[in-house]
């Protein structure tokens, strides 16, 4: 309930007030001579005229007050040079009561006499409550701010060296409808003063306590108040005060405004006895016990009354705010001294810390420590499609969530499959093991997310997959992948094995014609052999095996396969056979082999020393070197096998 300060505490209130705006040192500044344009903005909402507390006649005698001393500065608002006009506002506002706009005062007592007159049926409509006129003309059911400062921008001149506009109401923005909850005011009216300077607008709000409104009042005042110098007299012109505890408080500060902004209507301070006032009562200290419970979008709190000066808590205030540091969040029950409070529309997933001050009377006490970092409840988003881990009879399921969303209590999947079996399982971490499905069947999968305010809507798609009973039919690439090992290593030991006899015969040819020199044919297994002679007599020439006449192969164990025309003959190494030339002559062949080419001592050595140790052993492996190889320095089979001539 609204304090009241009877007329004894106006006069402190309006010395205090001046005093405030006066300073100590007078300086030089505005006379009434300067030319000032003032708008009266009065709320006529029906929370003050349908008041059941004397609201409305209380600030109506305030009214009578002011109409009172226009009477006493008659002669100072006609040598001034003031345009008075009037609004009044509930959910709409027009220019009221008639014939109250843009009064010239300037050397005219009948604007003079009107204006008091329009105080009075100002007042008038307040102490008539239900049955004012006014309520005919205005739907006086909500309170538009907006709505109020517009028509007041549009009753002033476009130039002026002092415009202003004294702004009475006694209630938050409240406009109809939810297209235009939490509006900002000061958004929505800078276009309508967009220009104007100087410019005051001087909130006078009544109410008992802090918050939303009076941040919405102060932030109307520091927006549009631009290049307003002092009146004569006064150190500066500032409006520390935007909330007034009652309706008599209200009214005087309405006169103080008028005072300071036309430098010609002036407000007489009446000295109070000190013994008339009433200090007030000491701050209570902050609630404590604090608890913050996260709900639907919205976050409960509740406390326990202060330790000392509980008894004399009118009210408690309560506001959240977000980590981000954004502007504070407050409760809106109204005057209340209940120990919880509901704060709703808050964004799910979002962290916010809240605290609680109590209110003694007009004093807010110290605000609470902050308590923790509270998230606010929702429905949680939608995961993504899960990802599958095959298992026996089983699979591993994972999903994500998008960032920033509601907490999660609990991931949910259900999987049916082709045949008609459901199975679902349950976690509190994003990855869950579904068991008992059934091998070889074909299941879809989906996912969701769940907790105390309710479950997601399905994954935005499901998982297909068939759980499987080891690792071979869990991972069929396994089988082509060993698979593939197994023919490499064959492949591999193929390889080896075909180089292994290739070194194993890889030989030094040489070849004897017809007794005479034993010439070099090169390396083996396979040869070529083309017939030729030269001064020495005929000897025989390497060429590529392919296309060759004659060729011979070693095929190991000191024999050769020698292919002459359509002849094959089998010899012992150091055995001739027959062969034709060219022309079909024949020619006696001898070939030999040699493990290394001749006059490779070093080589020869080595291997010689090598046969010892071998001959110890299992017994020589070659024959005795004939006279050639002893001069070649190589070994030799002196045994002579003679091979039919070959055909053709």
């Amino acid at each position: 309930m609204r304090a009241r300060i009877r007329a004894t505490t106006i006069a402190l209130v309006v010395s205090v007030a001046l005093a405030s705006v006066a300073g100590t040192a007078l300086v030089a500044g505005v006379t009434g001579l300067e030319p000032s344009d003032v708008v009266l903005v009065f709320d006529v909402s029906n929370s003050i005229l349908l008041s059941t507390d004397g609201t409305n006649v209380e600030f109506a005698d305030a009214l009578d007050g002011i109409a009172d001393r226009v009477q006493v500065v008659a002669t100072d608002l006609a040598a001034g040079n003031a345009q008075i006009s009037f609004v009044v506002f509930g959910r709409t506002a027009i220019p009221y009561p008639a014939n109250c706009a843009r009064l010239d005062l300037h050397n005219n007592p009948i604007a003079i006499t009107r204006f008091e007159q329009c105080l009075r049926s100002i007042a008038a409509e307040y102490r008539a409550g239900a049955k004012a006129p006014v309520r005919q003309r205005v739907n006086t059911q909500d309170t538009d701010h907006v709505a109020a400062l517009v028509e007041a921008a549009s009753l002033l001149p476009n130039r002026s060296s002092r415009a202003a506009v004294i702004f009475f109401t006694d209630g938050e923005h409240d406009p109809p409808g939810t297209a235009r909850d939490k509006e900002n005011v000061v958004a929505k009216v800078t276009p309508a003063f967009n220009g104007r300077t100087p410019l005051a607008v001087l909130p006078v709000g009544l109410g008992s306590r802090a918050g939303v409104f009076e941040s919405e009042l102060t932030s109307i005042y520091k927006a549009f108040f631009r290049d307003m110098q002092p009146c004569e007299g006064r150190a500066s012109f500032s409006w520390p005060q935007v909330v007034f505890p009652s309706p008599d408080a209200a009214g005087t500060a309405v006169a103080l405004a008028l005072q300071e902004v036309t430098c010609s209507f002036t407000v007489a301070p009446t000295p109070t006895p000190t013994s008339l006032i009433t200090p007030p009562p000491p701050s209570p200290a902050p609630p404590i016990g604090l608890r913050v419970l996260p709900g639907d979008g919205s976050l409960t709190i509740q406390w326990v009354p202060p330790s000392t000066g509980a008894e004399t808590v009118t009210d408690y205030l309560v506001r959240c705010r977000d980590a981000a540091g954004s502007e504070p969040i407050e409760s809106t029950e109204g005057v209340s001294t209940a120990l919880e409070t509901k704060i709703t529309g808050l964004t799910p997933g979002t962290g916010y810390q809240c605290e609680v001050a109590a209110v003694n009377g007009t004093t807010v006490g110290p605000w609470s420590p902050p308590s923790e970092k509270v998230v606010v409840l929702g429905i949680p988003g939608t995961p993504s499609q899960p990802r599958v881990e095959l298992l026996d009879g089983a699979a591993r399921l994972s999903s994500e969530l998008p960032g920033g969303g509601s907490p999660v209590d609990q991931y949910i999947y259900e999987c049916t499959s082709t045949a008609g079996q459901t199975v679902q399982a349950a976690g509190p971490t994003p990855t869950v093991v579904v068991g008992g499905l059934t091998n070889g069947q074909t299941f879809q999968c989906v996912g969701y997310a769940e907790n105390a305010i309710g479950r997601s809507a399905p994954s935005l798609a499901s998982a297909s997959f068939s759980p499987c009973g080891g690792v071979l039919d869990c991972n069929p690439w396994i089988k082509w992948a060993l698979a593939g090992i197994v023919l490499v290593a064959l492949l591999g030991a193929v390889a080896v094995f075909l180089r292994r006899q290739k070194l194993r015969n890889r030989v030094w040819i040489t070849a004897q014609v017809d007794g005479g020199e034993n010439r070099p044919l090169g390396w083996g297994p396979e040869l070529g052999i083309r017939l030729t002679q030269d001064d020495g007599g005929w000897f025989a020439a390497p060429m590529p095996a392919e296309g060759a006449r004659v060729h011979a192969r070693y095929r190991g164990e000191n024999r050769f396969v020698v292919t002459s025309g359509t002849h094959i003959v089998d010899v012992h190494q150091g055995d001739s056979t027959l062969i034709r030339d060219d022309s079909g002559a024949l020619h006696q062949l001898t070939l030999r082999r040699y493990a290394d080419r001749p006059g490779d001592r070093k080589a020869a050595s080595d291997r010689k020393a090598a046969s010892a140790r071998k001959a110890a052993r299992i017994g020589p492996d070659l024959p005795e070197t004939s006279d050639l190889g002893a001069r070649l320095g190589v070994r030799e089979d002196d045994s002579a096998s003679r091979a039919e001539p070959p055909e053709g």
